[in-house]
C-alpha cells in the first residue's frame, strides 16, 4: 500500500491537481502557456480562474532573462507563489514574459536581417532592446458555484542612457521605451469554463537607431525612429467537460499592431498595420489505463490569418491544420515520474497572397520529460532536448528547462 501511495504522489497524473511545469507541459505536446487538456498550473495564464485548482505553492523556472523569447532551447527565469486565505486565493509571479508581444515587435527587423540588410549582430542587438523585461503578474480569485479569476499583467522597461555596440560592428540607439498591460479574466461553473485575455498595451519607442549597414542601407535607416504600438488585442475561449473524462473546446483571437514614425519607401517594409486572426477548436480524452499508467489523446483544428505580415506590402497569407496528440505519464518509482507525447499534423496547408498552397512540413514532433519528487518537492524537466535536435540523452546534462515547485 505504501508503494502505491508513493507511486500516487510522485506521478502528476494527467487529470488531477499536479506538481507542474512549463517542461511539464511541452513534455506532453501542450503549450507553455496553459491546456485545455492537462490539468496544470500553467492554466491560470491561459484561464485566470484555474487558480482555484491549483494554489498553495511556490514555483521557480530555471532560465536566462537576456533573451528575446522563452522557448525550449532558451528558457527564461521566472516563478511565483499563490495562497489560498479563506474563500479567496491570492498569486504573484515574475517573469511571465509574452512571446507574442516580442515576436510582433520584432517581424520587421527579423525581414531586415533575412535580406542581408542589417547583420545578425544587429539583429541580436535590437531583439535584446525589445524583449519584454520586469513582467510582474497579479492573481485573484473568488467565488463558490461560480468560480472565477482575474489577473492583470505588467511589464515596463525604459533605457535613458542608450546602447552602443558599435565597437563589435553592432547597433546603436539613443533611448528606447517600452511597456505592455494585459488583462485575463476567467471562470467556471459546472462543466463549462470561459476565459477572456485583452492585450491592453504592447507599445515600444527606439530613438535615432544606427546600423553599421551597406551604403543605401545605411542612409535608410540610421537615424531613424522606431515607434511600435498594438491595438487591443483579444483571446476569447470556451471549454466544455464532456463525458468520459473528454473535453472539446474553442478559442478565437484577433490582434493588430501598428508601426510608425519608420520610413522604409522602396524597402518593402511600408505597411503601417498588419492584422492577425487565429481560431482553434479541438477535443480530448484522458484515460486511466492503471494505477500507474495515464494516457491522452488529443485532435486540434488551427486556423491562422496574417494580412500584411511582419508589415510587408501585399503579405496576406493563411495556414490551415489539423494536429493529433498522444501523451502519457506514468510513476515508475516513488520518486519518479516519466511522460512523453508525440504530435503531428494530420492534414495542414499554406497559402500565400496568389492563394498558392503548399502542405506544411514535415511536424512530427516528440517529447520526453521527467519528475523528480521529494515529498512536497518536484523537480521537472525535458528529457533528450539536445542542442543539436539529435535527440541525444547527454549524461552532463540529463535534464533541460528545469523548474522545481514546492507544495505548502
Amino acid at each position: 500500500m505504501k508503494k502505491y501511495i508513493g507511486l500516487a504522489m510522485a506521478t502528476t497524473i494527467i487529470s488531477g491537481a499536479a506538481f507542474a511545469s512549463i517542461a511539464r507541459l511541452e513534455a506532453l505536446g501542450e503549450d507553455q502557456y496553459g491546456s485545455w487538456t492537462v490539468s496544470d498550473s500553467r492554466n491560470m495564464f491561459l484561464n485566470a480562474a484555474e487558480i482555484h485548482n491549483h494554489n498553495d505553492f511556490a514555483t521557480f523556472e530555471w532560465g536566462n532573462t537576456s533573451q528575446l523569447l522563452n522557448d525550449e532551447k532558451s528558457p527564461k527565469a521566472q516563478g511565483g507563489i499563490f495562497k489560498k486565505s479563506g474563500d479567496m486565493i491570492y498569486g504573484m509571479y515574475f517573469g511571465a514574459d509574452s512571446n507574442t508581444a516580442s515576436r510582433l515587435r520584432v517581424a520587421t527587423w527579423k525581414g531586415l536581417e533575412d535580406l542581408g540588410a542589417i547583420t545578425s549582430v544587429e539583429f541580436g542587438d535590437f531583439a535584446r532592446a525589445v524583449q519584454n523585461e520586469n513582467t510582474l503578474d497579479l492573481f485573484v480569485g473568488g467565488g463558490s458555484s461560480l468560480k472565477w479569476g482575474a489577473k492583470i499583467s505588467y511589464a515596463k522597461a525604459t533605457n535613458e542612457q542608450g546602447y552602443d555596440n558599435s565597437a563589435n560592428n553592432g547597433m546603436k540607439f539613443d533611448e528606447v521605451k517600452k511597456e505592455g498591460i494585459v488583462v485575463g479574466l476567467g471562470a467556471f461553473q459546472g462543466d463549462n469554463a470561459f476565459y477572456a485575455n485583452i492585450g491592453a498595451k504592447n507599445q515600444l519607442e527606439i530613438t535615432n537607431m544606427q546600423f553599421d549597414a551597406p551604403a543605401g542601407v545605411e542612409l535608410l535607416l540610421n537615424g531613424q525612429d522606431y515607434e511600435f504600438k498594438g491595438k487591443i488585442g483579444v483571446q476569447l475561449g470556451y471549454v466544455r467537460t464532456l463525458t468520459s473524462n473528454s473535453k472539446a473546446y474553442v478559442e478565437y483571437q484577433q490582434q493588430g499592431v501598428e508601426e510608425k514614425s519608420l520610413d522604409l519607401a522602396g524597402s518593402g517594409f511600408e505597411k503601417d498595420d498588419w492584422d492577425i486572426q487565429k481560431i482553434k477548436f479541438g477535443w480530448s480524452k484522458i484515460e486511466k489505463i492503471n494505477d500507474v499508467f495515464t494516457s491522452f489523446v488529443k485532435a486540434e483544428y488551427y486556423q491562422e490569418e496574417n494580412k500584411n505580415q511582419g508589415f510587408v506590402e501585399g503579405s496576406d497569407n493563411k495556414t490551415e491544420r489539423v494536429t493529433a496528440t498522444l501523451g502519457f505519464e506514468a510513476g515508475v518509482k516513488e520518486w519518479l515520474a516519466l511522460r512523453g507525447s508525440v504530435s503531428n499534423n494530420l492534414i495542414g496547408t499554406h497559402e500565400d497572397s496568389d492563394d498558392n498552397k503548399k502542405t506544411l512540413d514535415d511536424s512530427v514532433d516528440v517529447k520526453l520529460g521527467a519528475t523528480l519528487a521529494f515529498g512536497d518537492f518536484a523537480i521537472d524537466g525535458l528529457i533528450g532536448n539536445d542542442s543539436n535536435g539529435d535527440g541525444t540523452i547527454r549524461t552532463d546534462a540529463l535534464m533541460s528547462r528545469v523548474a522545481m515547485t514546492y507544495k505548502f
